[in-house]
């Protein structure tokens, strides 16, 4: 999430003042843009307050979902808000609004690292669903979708598998095979094969999901750009640096046009950038675009954030590709202690990925070191 500064001139859109406390900061909690970029977190506060508490916890100017510690807030909010109106709702309707607020709550969390309360909330969620509704909802497939990108982001690859293929068959019979939440199922699960190696399956359900999006978004949305993002992956573990190359660099121009250039997916695009520009051997472009991304990814997330502690690690692989070893062991070691603080798996690809280039730095290191020893 990101404040604005001592100094800049930014004024609230709500309240007009300028003024940019501890208690009550100046954010950019949006993809808005000038004028209507910031505003006060109390300002909002009270403006989601009057508003009836929106679930849907998106900016109305913008339309974009607000992100960072900001959402969080909002969210908490609505929770509590559910909470406090519980008489005014028979049994299950008061359930069914809780769970709809448990899971907005923990999606927002997920985005900040917080993977230990979102998954409570996540199998909250689930269990009221199943309860009231039945297991073979929408609602339902929603619970076990997000559970299963939980699980792929903490590294527990089978159960997210099998959490994502679940909600894909409830989504393909409940809502048809053209809906775009069908779409996110299908990107979903891609992804969790392109982890496991399956990659002509992760293809067929990635080019599923893009003719949903394009068809119901257009060829500009911000989701056709994160499944873009996606297709690159997998064409890089294919060894097609090129046609990588093209797709985050196109990936990277939607999101910039959208959601504006100070923010978190754009960090995310500029770190894929500055990997492939290493395979293609281009450390300068490498290390410039790692840069970008960190000093971005910095505004937004806590030092520990898992997000933030990848893109370090992965400027720590840049920086040994250009020869400045000691350097990129600190990096890399920074990321491989603070991921492992999160509870993430041996077996997740970042620790994995991390641990194996350590293991070759200190060799070069040790190899450097006898051979200046002799």
């Amino acid at each position: 999430m990101q404040h604005q500064s001592e100094g800049n001139q930014a004024a609230c859109k709500f309240c007009l003042e300028d003024d940019n406390e501890s208690g009550n900061p100046l954010v950019t909690p949006c993809a808005c843009r000038g004028s209507a970029a910031c505003l006060h977190l109390n300002c909002l506060k009270k403006w989601h307050a009057a508003s009836n508490y929106p679930s849907n916890l998106r900016c109305s100017t913008c339309k974009q979902s607000y992100f960072g510690f900001v959402a969080v807030e909002l969210a908490r909010m609505n929770l509590k808000a559910i909470t406090n109106e519980a008489q005014n709702y028979s049994e299950n309707q008061q359930l069914l609004r809780s769970a709809t607020a448990m899971t907005r709550l923990a999606q927002v969390l997920c985005t900040q690292g917080e993977y230990t309360e979102a998954l409570m909330l996540y199998e909250q969620s689930l269990q009221i669903r199943i309860q009231v509704l039945g297991p073979e909802r929408p609602q339902v497939a929603e619970c076990l979708t997000n559970l299963g990108e939980l699980y792929r982001l903490r590294g527990s690859y089978d159960e997210a598998l099998t959490l994502q293929r679940r909600a894909l068959k409830i989504r393909e019979t409940s809502l048809g095979l053209s809906h775009p939440d069908t779409a996110t199922s299908y990107n979903n699960l891609g992804v969790v094969l392109q982890f496991k190696g399956m990659l002509d399956e992760a293809n067929s359900h990635f080019n599923k999901a893009v003719k949903i999006y394009e068809t119901v978004y257009g060829p500009n949305h911000s989701n056709v750009a994160s499944l873009l993002n996606n297709i690159a992956g997998l064409v890089r573990t294919q060894g097609d640096l090129p046609t990588t190359l093209q797709l985050y660099e196109r990936s990277l121009a939607i999101r910039e046009k959208v959601l504006g250039r100070q923010h978190p997916t754009v960090a995310e695009s500029l770190n894929n950038l500055a990997i492939v520009h290493s395979d293609l051997g281009h450390m300068t472009e490498a290390e410039s675009f790692s840069t970008q991304c960190i000093a971005i990814a910095s505004k937004f997330y806590a030092k520990d954030h898992p997000e933030l502690l990848n893109y370090k690690g992965n400027f720590g692989i840049i920086l040994k590709g250009i020869g400045k070893f000691q350097e990129a062991k600190t990096h890399i070691e920074e990321s491989l202690a603070g991921l492992r603080l999160k509870d993430f798996s041996s077996s997740h690809v970042w620790i994995v990925k991390f641990s194996s280039q350590l293991n070759s730095i200190n060799t070069i290191l040790e190899s450097s070191g006898a051979m200046l020893v002799n």
